[in-house]
């Protein structure tokens, strides 16, 4: 078993606690909300703690393999995932592996689905995804082609899901940048395609409003250095308390009855 020891307690633990019981609400949306044909296909996972932290740090490592705007969106959105109580993880296992077979033509305009059969590697009529490599998954965040109406089941789900959270008032958003690393980590293993929800119930929302540099400049930086300053400068040499007091001089108005 491990412990994580903080140096500092992180605040308002019933906070956490009523955040957690708000994503266990949406992920029970999530599993409920309509489906294309009735068929099931929607599962959920909830990170917290040391997980949540964890996840932060697999985003930062994938921040490196981009650079402008898209690894600055990394960085930043990565601080959010560390002031965040709770991410909930949506996937969809039927998308990559068992399309509708509606014929709808969404995936690629044919009014059929051989476009998701012909390009993975078929065995009897049934999608064999053990034949794509986990190095060959990981070249992309998401690896297709997929059912698009899988896909879209696993958007009304999503919403579904922010639908109790606005309800309940608490923060949330959907992060592309989170969702890549959930992947990279493992989570949901038989989806291969997947949403991850932040959620925070802090006096201020942390997904809005964001400063520049904000991975340099959050609220966690301040409070460090703030830390540091105080501790800094309340060493230097100023004056014993239990012997001696700066002394009162006229105007000053540190002592009334004397003025």
């Amino acid at each position: 078993m491990r412990e994580k020891i903080y140096e500092f307690e992180p605040y308002n633990r019933a906070q956490k606690n009523h955040t957690l019981e708000v994503a266990r609400l949406a992920a029970n949306a999530a599993l409920t909300a309509p489906k294309a044909g009735g068929v099931d296909g929607v599962e959920c996972e909830i990170l917290t703690g040391d997980d949540l932290l964890a996840l932060a740090d697999v985003m930062e490592r994938e921040s490196h393999k981009f650079s402008g705007h898209v690894k600055r969106r990394f960085l930043y959105e990565t601080v959010m995932a560390r002031e965040s109580d709770v991410c909930l993880v949506i996937g969809h296992y039927r998308s990559a592996g068992t399309p509708l077979d509606a014929g709808c033509g969404f995936c690629a305009g044919r009014m059929d689905c051989s476009f998701v059969y012909n390009a993975r590697k078929t065995e009897h009529g049934v999608i064999d995804l053990t034949a794509v490599s986990p190095e060959e998954r990981a070249k992309v965040p998401f690896h297709g082609p997929m059912c698009v109406p899988r896909n879209l089941d696993l958007g009304i789900a999503v919403g579904s899901a922010m639908v109790i959270t606005q309800r309940l008032l608490v923060d949330a958003m959907p992060f592309y940048t989170v969702s890549v690393a959930a992947q990279r980590m493992g989570i949901l293993p038989r989806s291969w395609i997947k949403v991850a929800i932040l959620m925070s119930s802090r006096q201020k929302n942390p997904y809005v409003d964001v400063l520049p540099d904000y991975h340099l400049h959050n609220l966690a930086t301040m409070e460090d250095d703030l830390r540091k300053m105080f501790v800094t400068l309340r060493g230097v040499y100023w004056y014993d308390y239990k012997t001696w007091y700066p002394r009162w001089t006229k105007g000053s108005g540190d002592d009334p009855e004397k003025e």
